[in-house]
């Protein structure tokens, strides 16, 4: 389980854990207000029979800076207690002062954590200079190993590659890169090689990372999908690339869902799962800020990897019809005009999944009944607009054909009853009747 690295002051050398493969970032559940620790030591046992290399504890997907201190300890001392020695448990010990990540870490050093998460200071952003010192003085007051934590989404800026380079010098063991950006883990892991491991924090880039040298990935999206990224890093060691980017590309969408919701998708994935952790502290959830489409997102993408059964509320009534066409056809004709000329109450929109994806063809929703109060509107320019556009991207390649996205138009023509409310149901309905109706139509 361990290999033989200097410490931090080269005092002594001494058996550490190596930290790589598949760790999920654990949420923190509550109960109301309070710490569910019985959550925590639920979520762990389920987490590592599903086979993950170690589990992180207090990190950004756990809201550490929500924590006290004295609740920063009770869930380290309990996961520590539930995993037992079974793998390496990772405890955040990050702060934005240096003394204050010191007394972190040396806490999780006595509870028994096998090594330290440390992000870069934040709020007051530190000079190149100041950011070594801060991690040299930790380094120098514990004998855990210390991995380094850059995430700029987070802290407005990344930790120069220099300085984790001097720091490895300094026995540094790794450092988690969560800014999903890939030419500086590159140089980063080509720079630390031999020296400290990386490990990829993006659940959008994991394989890429492994390809440029990342020995593991530590995921908030772990606690929801552990098999998948199991089998993306298992693929991608024994040479099976294609596998491994296949499983990547089934988990993308979850996967960004995440990576841009944090852990109020986390939980949310774990109440679809029946695995509770709560909600989020204020004022990340002031009572309850991710909306219902991305919820049912969530949901749709779990039922598309089997984690839960794919179901349609039964108070869903959304009718689409299509048609499509090349562009330079009669259905691009009427395309085209459809959306020039736009009708009082039936306004034409275009297919958007979530801002900056269009859905490819370029797709039209037409309303087939009067669009005349903001809670219809809402209906139409929300879960349907989403669910039709997701509905064409899921559709490419099996359904349409991928060269048909640059060469032809469709126009859904959609009606769904006034007294409608449950946008959930909205979406399931129209996602549903949307992936029906491109079946029926005929690419050749």
């Amino acid at each position: 389980m361990g290999k033989l690295l200097s410490a931090a002051d080269s005092r002594c050398w001494i058996q550490m854990p190596v930290i790589e493969g598949i760790l999920p970032a654990l949420v923190t559940p509550f109960r109301g207000e309070e710490l569910d620790t019985e959550a925590l030591r639920s979520l762990v046992e389920h987490l590592i029979g599903r086979g993950v290399s170690g589990v992180v504890v207090a990190g950004t997907t756990g809201e550490f800076p929500y924590l006290s201190m004295e609740e920063r300890k009770a869930a380290l001392e309990a996961v520590v207690d539930q995993v037992n020695g079974r793998v390496p448990v990772v405890a955040g010990a990050g702060a934005s002062s240096t003394s204050e990540a010191v007394e972190h870490a040396r806490v999780a050093e006595d509870i028994g954590a096998d090594a330290l998460l440390v992000v870069s200071p934040y709020y007051f952003k530190p000079s190149e200079k100041g950011i070594y010192q801060h991690y040299l003085e930790l380094m120098s007051r514990v004998e855990l190993p210390v991995l380094a934590y850059n995430i700029p989404q987070c802290t407005g800026y990344y930790i120069p590659r220099s300085v984790l380079e001097d720091l490895a010098a300094e026995g540094l063991s790794g450092v988690k890169d969560s800014s999903g950006n890939l030419p500086y883990l590159a140089e980063v892991a080509s720079y630390l090689k031999g020296k400290a491991t990386v490990l990829c924090g993006h659940d959008e880039v994991v394989l890429s990372a492994l390809v440029l040298g990342a020995s593991g990935a530590i995921l908030a999206s772990a606690n929801v999908i552990p098999e998948v990224w199991l089998r993306v890093y298992k693929a991608f060691k024994e040479g099976r690339l294609e596998e491994a980017r296949t499983m990547q590309a089934r988990a993308q969408k979850l996967a960004r869902l995440i990576a841009r919701h944090g852990p109020l998708a986390v939980k949310a994935a774990l109440r679809d799962l029946g695995l509770p952790a709560g909600r989020c502290r204020s004022p990340l959830e002031p009572g309850g800020s991710l909306p219902r489409e991305v919820r049912e997102e969530i949901r749709l993408e779990l039922a598309k990897l089997g984690a839960v059964p794919m179901e349609l509320p039964a108070e869903a009534e959304v009718y689409i019809e299509v048609e499509a066409g090349p562009k330079d056809s009669e259905v691009g004709y009427r395309w085209a005009r459809e959306l020039a000329r736009p009708k009082a109450f039936r306004e034409a929109l275009l297919a958007v999944a979530e801002p900056n994806l269009a859905a490819r063809p370029p797709t039209l929703i037409v309303p087939e009944v009067d669009v005349r109060s903001l809670r219809q509107a809402s209906m139409v320019y929300g879960p349907v607009q989403a669910a039709v556009a997701r509905a064409v991207i899921d559709s490419i390649g099996s359904v349409i054909p991928p060269e048909a996205c640059e060469t032809h138009v469709i126009i859904a023509r959609v009606k769904l009853s006034p007294s409608l409310v449950d946008r959930g149901a909205v979406y399931w309905s129209a996602y549903r009747g949307m992936l029906k109706a491109l079946k029926e139509v005929k690419w050749g």
